[in-house]
């Protein structure tokens, strides 16, 4: 028996060129949220909000970035410029590292933590700044070693496909 699909939208009115567009249009509006959650968490944290607020938009956050990683590796894809090696990787990684080696030090000076013992400060923020490398480093590297083994398995299945075709 034939199941009938049920649809609750019309059918898409676009054509290929305006779907692009659309595609492009997504795309920017994603990004221009994600980094403006990413903001907005890094102010209450500076400003000390509460901890549900700061606890909200983390979640969120995370979220967002948790459903990206799915999706893209679910289709073999990693970045639109960067290749999924240990160059990029490292690259990537050390970004966020001294990232959040200047976060902990605006932390840490909003707060007046290690206020007679400045080294200590850099100490604690370098610290903060190299595990931040070596466990994004490391989930980079992971994820990457996902990416490509999905990729190739995407590969073997449209080659099969191709050849199928021919033998026809």
């Amino acid at each position: 028996m034939k199941r009938k699909n049920i649809r609750l939208l019309p059918p898409i009115a676009l054509d290929e060129r305006q779907r692009q567009q659309m595609y492009q249009i997504e795309h920017r509006g994603f990004w221009l949220a994600y980094f403006g959650i990413l903001a907005l968490l890094l102010l209450e944290i500076l400003t000390n909000a509460s901890g549900i607020l700061i606890g909200c938009t983390t979640i969120l956050l995370l979220a967002l970035s948790i459903y990206m990683e799915c999706c893209c590796i679910r289709r073999g894809l990693w970045d639109w410029r960067l290749k999924p090696n240990p160059k990029s990787n490292a690259l990537m990684s050390m970004i966020g590292a001294v990232c959040i080696f200047v976060f902990t030090l605006l932390v840490y000076t909003k707060n007046g933590y290690f206020v007679n013992s400045p080294a200590l400060m850099y100490l604690c923020a370098l610290i903060a700044a190299f595990f931040t490398f070596i466990l994004t480093f490391a989930l980079l590297s992971v994820t990457a070693h996902i990416c490509n083994k999905r990729n190739a398995r995407l590969d073997e299945a449209c080659e099969e496909d191709e050849d199928e075709d021919e033998d026809e």
